[in-house]
């Protein structure tokens, strides 16, 4: 008689495949909903915040008719939250956006319009933020401070221009470095002025950042992340970080250093770009968002 044997059943690794897939697709989908409704639920907080905000900044003022410049002492961001006030001609305005998503920005305007999404127009105060260390470079809005070191210069020029959609700050200017000339230079260097360097401690780490694109053809360098430096290129107080190159989409380049000393008033906002492409013209590089901040 033969042997009756009974058949096993069980996966192909085809079969394996496919699940594990599924799997996959299922994970992303899941993660993406969890993150859509986390920063829902983040902008919920938000709100609530820039409301607080708003009430206290309107007790600050009963009897003077005055707002204050920095938030008056019972306010509070919530975690996640960053919170600063922006210079105005009337009124207040009140910035705030989330620190594990900067794309999510809203507004509180005292003059009209309350609650809206985006940052106001005006620049930052120094040091009224809440929710993070406040940034230490002090003109964000390109009006004084900012310049260009070339060995030849002719032909290049700095200027602004306002933000637009699409831009990192919409609402705030943006720095064009302009190229006209085909003169060879052996140092370009884009210098800041306004920095508050009592506030950098020697031994601290502090991250250091800004946005950055090419327009235009030409420029095929790169950058590097600023230092905090004397006009030479010495005497550091914050070191360079790495050289990143140049793209035509807005990119964040961001860096850490650890102080090697309180700047003197000779130390500025150092940042070095390549002089191999500043033989060319038809090109621009235009910046936005230059931070130093205490890393917590």
């Amino acid at each position: 008689m033969w042997a009756k044997y009974k058949q096993k059943s069980g996966f192909t690794i085809v079969e394996l495949l496919i699940v594990i897939v599924v799997i996959g697709i299922l994970a992303a989908i899941t993660i993406v909903a969890y993150n859509g409704i986390n920063n829902r639920a983040l902008t919920v907080t938000l709100k609530s915040d820039l409301v607080n905000a708003s009430d206290l900044m309107e007790l600050a003022s009963v009897g003077s008719g005055n707002y204050p410049t920095s938030f008056p002492s019972g306010m509070k961001a919530s975690k996640n939250v960053v919170l600063s006030l922006s210079e105005t001609t009337t009124g207040y305005c009140v910035n705030a956006e989330l620190s594990t998503n900067s794309s999510i920005r809203w507004r509180h305007e005292s003059t009209g319009g309350g609650l809206q999404e985006g940052l106001c127009s005006g620049a930052v105060i120094p040091g009224s933020e809440l929710g993070s260390a406040p940034n230490l470079i002090t003109n964000t809005d390109f009006a004084t401070g900012w310049n260009l070191n070339f060995q030849v210069g002719a032909g290049r020029s700095l200027s602004t221009r306002p933000g637009v959609s699409g831009d990192p700050y919409p609402s705030r200017p943006v720095l064009v470095l302009n190229n006209t000339s085909t003169a060879t230079t052996a140092w370009a260097v884009l210098q800041g002025t306004e920095i508050n360097r009592a506030a950098i401690i020697t031994g601290k780490t502090y991250i250091k950042t800004f946005y950055v694109r090419k327009t235009g053809t030409g420029y095929d360098g790169g950058m590097t992340a600023f230092g905090v430096l004397d006009g030479n290129g010495t005497n550091y107080s914050l070191g360079f970080g790495a050289w990143n190159a140049a793209s035509t989409s807005w990119q964040k380049i961001t860096a850490s250093a650890v102080a090697s000393q309180t700047p003197p008033a000779s130390n500025v906002v150092y940042q070095s770009l390549s002089t191999t492409d500043f033989t060319k013209i038809g090109w621009t590089l235009e910046f936005q968002g230059f931070e130093i901040r205490e890393q917590i």
